[in-house]
């Protein structure tokens, strides 16, 4: 899996992204690019994707068969386990903050 990649560019576009949160029961991420564009990560058959403004794909991470999303304050935790069942994890901070659950 590109997992440390992934993490890096993660990293980088919700350092400046308003409005983090976990939607779908916790199996996918939502938030608003810099550029004011919905961004979804979220599982899809065997990879993780991203998705802007629900609009095509580009594919992140292959080999998926699980992806979770916990979102508290300034932070969102990634949970990717790969087919092979090694389960990483990622702490993402989040400058601008994280919306609520509801």
């Amino acid at each position: 899996m590109e997992w440390k990649q992934t993490v890096l560019q993660l990293d980088e576009e919700l350092s400046r992204a308003d409005a983090v949160k976990s939607v779908k029961g916790g199996k996918a991420l939502e938030y608003i690019s810099d550029q004011g564009r919905v961004v979804t990560i979220e599982p899809y058959q065997e990879m993780l994707r991203k998705r802007t403004d629900q609009a095509g794909h580009l594919p992140l991470l292959h080999k998926v068969k699980q992806f979770q999303v916990r979102t508290s304050q300034h932070r969102a935790i990634l949970k990717v386990t790969d087919g092979s069942g090694k389960v990483r994890e990622a702490v993402i901070f989040t400058y601008k903050g994280v919306v609520p659950k509801s």
